[in-house]
């Protein structure tokens, strides 16, 4: 019989091994994960058994790990002869705030992706960055069962133009919020997540003169980020600056909204994604 092995189950990833196995019965699943918040049906906690499988996939792993070419060669070891390896990581080119995650300890494009598979005797046979919004989706196969390689697989990483970003982001917000002469607690910013985080520590505004953070997500309303409270958009108050934590693509439509129009909005700087 067939296998198909999960390396990391997530919510996402459970839904679609569930929907995996309606059109394909024939096949047995097995699920494993670090961590017990992931525990479920089908899925055990703890490393990889030393077994052969015939399809494994990874979702948002490898972004996480300290060596991904000993983690790709560690799969490839389970990996039937024939079989395919697909992963999927995060677009650091659709969603550039990635390269400052904590916990993002590697990030990806097609080129880095190509050099960790080919470390680990895998040829990259197919990509995508289109099919699912801010991921990169690839498979695999052993060297051995691919002929003529996957040469039209192809593309760069663009860090260059990440690092000139970041650059221009950072004193573009200073520039901003260096206009502002806030009264204590008048500021709030936009987003409890990494870009929230990253205006409020980068934007120089001294301290005491932000206020709260605002979050349209009712499960972080009452609770504390970076030390402040999380309100929902009517808990601005007499807040006149509000710094707009979000993509950049997605400030824009936040600042129309009736809450903020009479308010300065602060956001970073266009980014457009190369090649994309």
């Amino acid at each position: 019989m067939a296998r198909a092995a999960a390396c990391s189950i997530s919510a996402a990833a459970t839904a679609s091994s569930c929907g995996f196995l309606e059109e394909r019965p024939q096949w047995e699943a097995f699920g494993y994960e670090v961590s017990e918040r992931y525990a479920g049906p089908n899925v055990s906690i703890g490393e990889l058994p030393d077994e052969q499988f015939d399809l494994i996939t990874s979702f948002y792993v490898f972004e996480h790990v300290e060596d991904p070419v000993a983690t790709a060669r560690e799969l490839r070891r389970r990996l039937s002869d024939n079989g395919t390896l697909f992963l999927a990581v995060p677009d650091t080119l659709v969603n550039p705030i990635d390269v400052l995650a904590a916990d993002h300890l590697s990030h990806f494009g097609l080129r880095s992706l190509r050099a960790m598979l080919d470390g680990a005797e895998l040829v990259l046979t197919a990509a995508s960055r289109t099919s699912m919004a801010g991921t990169w989706l690839v498979a695999a196969r052993p060297a051995q069962a691919v002929t003529g390689g996957a040469d039209a697989v192809d593309g760069d990483d663009d860090v260059t133009a990440l690092g000139r970003y970041w650059a221009e982001a950072a004193s573009s917000l200073q520039r901003s919020a260096g206009a502002v002469d806030p009264r204590p607690a008048s500021v709030a910013v936009y987003g409890a997540g990494v870009y929230g985080a990253y205006m409020k520590t980068r934007s120089g505004l001294p301290a005491g003169a932000v206020r709260c953070f605002i979050d349209r997500n009712a499960r972080k309303h009452g609770t504390t980020f970076h030390g402040l409270p999380v309100h929902d958009l009517d808990g601005l108050g007499d807040v006149d600056t509000v710094l707009i934590g979000l993509r950049p693509d997605q400030a824009e439509a936040l600042a129309a909204r009736p809450e903020l129009l009479d308010r300065r909005c602060i956001a970073l700087p266009a980014w457009t994604a190369p090649s994309a």
